[in-house]
């Protein structure tokens, strides 16, 4: 869903440039990750780590503002 968001040319620069090749795994695993999304897309993020990448990450709310909700990467629970 990030995707529809961001024109394609310039994401792909942006991603090159921050040397990430795979944008979903990064989401999923990389620490320090920070997600600006409203708390319905942050649990649809970790549905999709769940059952793309068996993980399922802990976003913690860092910044709440009525116009913009900042999480950021906790380590993730791995599923039984």
């Amino acid at each position: 869903m990030w995707e529809w968001l961001i024109t394609p040319t310039i994401m792909q620069s942006t991603l090159r440039q921050l040397g990430i090749v795979d944008l979903g795994s990064t989401l999923c695993s990389q620490l320090g990750v920070r997600v600006i999304a409203n708390e319905e897309l942050v649990h649809e993020l970790q549905t999709f780590c769940e059952e793309h990448y068996r993980v399922r990450p802990t976003f913690a709310l860092v910044f709440n503002h009525p116009r913009t909700i900042i999480y950021v990467w906790a380590p993730p629970d791995r599923p039984q």
